[in-house]
């Protein structure tokens, strides 16, 4: 079957996008408002490592629900601090739910299905999610319009400035270099449509 992008609207070009470039991995972002401290946390799968000297992540926020600028985007402005997660299969649910859109002032770690505590105690100006096998500390660098309607799809690329991996998944290798066990990570993806994955390695 033959799709020429040409004849899809925005909805029909993200459904075909986001089930055929899969996996993907899944980017958990926590940011704060600026005025008020309030925490946001939101899963963005349009993501991904885009360099390592300086270690640099790239996520794209849409800001078509309704016309309302997305809280991440509002929070992600240059120089704040971000905490991108690499969720595991068993936050499954806690990502789905903090997917849905909220009213101004309500915070997706207030739902139940998220789950999962809070832990200041890294050094960073942000707390991590205490259950998740992988965040990186990282801090705003650019933000990249991406569209010619301002502000409706934005590249945000934030520098990492520290990363904390789940002691169970940190080993070396024969030449003593650092080595993150997949399984153990257990990362969730992305497949489209309402559909999540796992990895597993060959």
């Amino acid at each position: 079957m033959l799709i020429p992008f040409s004849s899809l609207n925005e909805v029909a070009a993200y459904h075909l996008l986001t089930q055929t470039v899969v996996p993907r991995p899944i980017a958990w972002v926590l940011s704060a408002d600026a005025g008020t401290g309030r925490l946001n946390l939101a899963p963005f799968s349009f993501f991904t490592a885009i360099a390592s000297d300086p270690a640099l992540l790239a996520f794209s926020v849409g800001n078509r629900l309704g016309g309302r600028v997305k809280d991440t985007d509002a929070n992600a402005m240059i120089g704040a601090p971000l905490v991108v997660h690499i969720p595991g299969r068993r936050q499954h649910a806690g990502v789905q739910a903090s997917a849905a859109p909220l009213p101004n002032g309500e915070s997706e770690l207030d739902d139940p299905s998220v789950d999962d505590a809070l832990d200041a105690s890294w050094e960073f100006p942000l707390p991590r999610l205490a259950e998740s096998p992988v965040a990186f500390g990282c801090t705003v660098t650019r933000r990249v319009e991406l569209t010619d309607e301002p502000g409706a799809q934005i590249l945000v690329i934030a520098r990492a400035e520290l990363a904390w991996v789940s002691d169970e998944a940190v080993g070396q290798d024969r030449k003593g270099r650092l080595r993150i066990d997949p399984q153990t990570v257990d990362p969730l993806s992305r497949l489209g449509a309402g559909r999540f994955g796992a990895t597993m390695p060959l």
